[in-house]
């Protein structure tokens, strides 16, 4: 029963992003018993179990060596929600979006940059589409410069 070190840094950047999420303040209202606390609050919960389990399961299995693009799988995913984190106010929707997906798909070892790049912008620019006019949900401008 040894305990992996690269194993359990995995389990570290989940743990900080569920930390992350309680950092959303409560809103109470006089009729308001769930309020747009409630979602980032479950989500941070769920990742938080998440790196429970990563870490129970790292301490419980035998060491066993780490493919070199897993290893730093965790990290990606960990670059790709502080990217769009720090830039969805500075830059817009659209280039946070993309970003945040291209680093996603280098965290599940895809190795073409072009594609993953030319991928996430369309997706971006879809799901910015879709959501503010069909559903009427507003995600923020698409651009910073583009109100």
């Amino acid at each position: 029963m040894g305990l992996s070190k690269a194993r359990l840094a995995e389990a570290l950047p989940v743990a900080a992003i569920g930390l992350c999420a309680f950092t959303v303040p409560r809103t109470e209202g006089i009729q308001q018993a769930v309020g747009p606390w409630v979602f980032p609050w479950a989500a941070g919960a769920g990742l938080l179990v998440c790196a429970g389990v990563l870490a129970f399961a790292t301490a419980t299995e035998g060491s066993e060596p780490v493919a070199e693009t897993r290893r730093f799988s965790a990290l990606w995913l960990l670059a790709a929600a502080a990217a769009y984190i720090l830039l969805i106010s500075g830059v817009g929707f659209i280039p946070a979006a993309s970003l945040s997906f291209f680093l996603v798909t280098r965290a599940f070892g895809s190795s073409r940059p072009v594609r993953e790049a030319l991928t996430g912008i369309v997706f971006a620019v879809a799901c910015h589409g879709l959501f503010t006019s069909l559903l009427g949900v507003r995600l923020g401008p698409a651009f910073a410069f583009w109100n």
